[in-house]
């Protein structure tokens, strides 16, 4: 029976500092780097063996990959560009400190900024999650972004959309 579990990356120098980093390389804080280990502490613990990681592109997920895989090292691992953090450019380096999350900030912009839409990130899940389904091996870890995890959540038939979780750094989501 395959399983598919999600974590999103550590703390970033973005998430600390409350910026929109979208696809702009953002490190790991001291904190993000503890927080991996501790996924990675807790992945042994529980002996999940991982067949493959699947990791974004991007630095801070990279780098969280790099912290856990010692603890249980994949069987294999890709760079998977599908599941990269939503395309938020036309908001990059903008500040939403004074909101709860990124989600309430969201709210109030206006509809027609040229940002990745919520349904097109929908769709990647999707394509993911039948990508995901026809790989061979049984034990899959998807190394991601928060916004990209909601949408993995949505896809996966989770039964209310306006009440899904926010996803902490470094949260262990298994989805299947």
């Amino acid at each position: 029976m395959k399983r598919l579990y999600f974590i999103r990356h550590g703390e970033s120098e973005a998430n600390r500092r409350k910026i929109i980093a979208s696809r702009s390389p953002s490190p790991l804080t001291k904190l993000g780097e503890e927080q991996a280990k501790l996924v990675g502490t807790r992945m042994k613990e529980v002996d999940i063996k991982i067949d493959l990681m699947l990791v974004s592109p991007l630095l801070c997920t990279q780098q969280t990959a790099d912290i856990v895989s010692p603890f249980t090292p994949p069987l294999l691992r890709e760079e998977y560009p599908d599941i990269i953090e939503r395309d938020l450019s036309a908001l990059e380096g903008q500040s939403y400190a004074g909101y709860n999350s990124f989600l309430d900030y969201e709210k109030q912009l206006p509809d027609n900024l040229a940002i990745e839409s919520m349904d097109a990130m929908l769709a990647r899940a999707h394509k993911v999650l039948d990508y995901v389904r026809k790989r061979p091996e049984e034990t899959i870890v998807l190394v991601s972004h928060g916004s990209f995890g909601m949408s993995l959540l949505e896809a996966s038939n989770y039964p209310d959309y306006d009440a899904l979780p926010y996803i902490d750094n470094c949260a262990i989501l298994r989805l299947v």
